[in-house]
């Protein structure tokens, strides 16, 4: 099951990004764009979640960019308590900021998450008092952002999100700040 949702969510970063590329112009400073460039990526990303104990999360993503879109598929993780398997679709609002080298984005999130020990355990059962606690679910929200272009093949990006959690007991929405680097090949 977890090999069938990976799969879908790398499937839907490689091919969501061509489909929702058709030509866009957006003006920011008489800035045009009309040509579509698809750019893959990796990177790494800290978040913070103000709801966990340990609430310094790292990641890795891989993705897909253009002048507009970008998609990426993130895996989480704290190191103790905390997994999660997101897919973010992002659209530029504003370019041509800091000299051509900005932009601001908004984005949604959506993906899988889980606070026990195991990954994509569904029931973890408490031994003290033998009741059962739900650790694993979904999330979904949104994302606000500025990618700032270091060179031709690095960015980084500062973000803050809020996503509503599903299905999990221990708590209701994940929010915070993020900062990730990205290298485009």
């Amino acid at each position: 099951m977890k090999k069938t949702i990976s799969s879908f969510i790398l499937a839907c970063t490689l091919f969501t990004t061509p489909i929702l590329a058709a030509t866009t112009q957006i003006n920011a400073k008489d800035i045009v764009i009309d040509e579509v460039e698809q750019y893959p990526f990796i990177g790494i990303v800290g978040l913070e979640n103000d709801l966990l104990d340990n609430n310094i999360l790292m990641g890795f993503r891989v993705g897909m960019q253009n002048n507009v879109w970008r998609t990426m598929v993130t895996y989480e993780d704290n190191f103790d308590e905390y997994q999660s398997l997101m897919l973010q679709v992002d659209r530029t609002l504003v370019a041509g900021l800091f000299n051509g080298k900005g932009r601001i984005y908004l984005g949604l999130s959506t993906g899988i998450i889980d606070t026990g020990n195991d990954w994509m355990n569904a029931i973890n059962i408490n031994e003290s008092d033998t009741s059962t606690v739900n650790t694993a679910g979904y999330a979904m929200g949104g994302n606000i952002g500025l990618m700032y272009y270091i060179s031709e093949q690095v960015d980084i990006s500062l973000e803050y999100r809020y996503l509503s959690v599903q299905e999990v007991d221990q708590f209701d929405r994940i929010k915070g700040f993020s900062i990730a680097l990205h290298y485009f090949f």
